[in-house]
């Protein structure tokens, strides 16, 4: 299915939200919110028909994936209580979710958050669709987010936009989907968006953990063979980190 770059951007921004996380640390001297990570994340329900959120959780909460930030020694003062999340709509709505909502398990780079009736309207109400976790890959799937362009990462400074990469699963190794994406490879910022298939784009294989970095540049060093794929966790892993709602 081809689809132009306009139409890869609206496809992106039906099947996915942008999402940040935010902190405050009264006592390091802060008077007001400051971003800690930006991603992007999508809606599901669980098997009770409640409205789901998914979403990376080294964004979430930065400051429990030191690995991912070896080099921000503050995150070491920053708890759960200073934060909170944000799930941003169309026509400038936003979601405000306290970090204490999130669930999470050790280990595994998603998060969860069961969004309240109210809620649940307001998202319904400005189209952004939900999506269908499924297990079974297809030939051609897209993987979806918003993307961080220019700017300082994770600052206000970048333009956040809405991006749909063409891709092909090329491996599932266990608990892990690699996907091949065509004309550019996922960036900064689509961390926790859905990999979508399907003729209407509904139903979701997996969640965007990350791109397989590039070996450092040194001398006789070879790139391995999933460098710069597409690492997700499958849809069957989202369903248990959900049913611990």
């Amino acid at each position: 299915m081809l689809l132009s770059i306009s139409r890869l951007s609206a496809l992106a921004s039906r099947v996915s939200f942008s999402h940040s996380s935010w902190f405050c640390v009264p006592d390091g001297g802060m008077t007001g919110y400051e971003v800690l990570a930006r991603g992007t994340g999508f809606f599901t329900r669980s098997t009770r028909g409640d409205l789901v959120a998914l979403f990376s959780a080294h964004v979430s909460a930065p400051f429990k994936w030191r690995k991912y930030f070896p080099e921000q020694e503050w995150l070491d003062h920053v708890e759960d209580r200073h934060c909170e999340n944000r799930i941003a709509l169309s026509q400038g709505q936003v979601l405000r979710v306290p970090q204490e909502e999130i669930v999470q398990v050790p280990q595994l780079d998603a998060a969860a958050y069961q969004l309240p009736t109210e809620d649940e309207k307001v998202v319904l109400n400005h189209g952004v669709k939900v999506l269908t976790l499924e297990d079974s890959v297809a030939d051609e799937v897209f993987v979806c987010g918003y993307e961080l362009i220019g700017g300082d990462c994770g600052s206000t400074t970048e333009d956040v936009t809405p991006t749909a990469l063409r891709g092909a699963v090329v491996d599932t190794v266990g608990p892990r989907i690699f996907v091949r994406t065509e004309d550019g490879n996922t960036e900064f910022g689509m961390c926790g968006g859905p990999t979508v298939k399907g003729e209407n784009h509904e139903k979701c294989i997996g969640l965007l953990e990350g791109r397989v970095p590039d070996p450092p540049a040194e001398a006789g060093r070879v790139p391995h063979g999933r460098a710069g794929q597409s690492a997700l966790i499958p849809s069957s892993v989202l369903s248990k980190l959900i049913n611990a709602l």
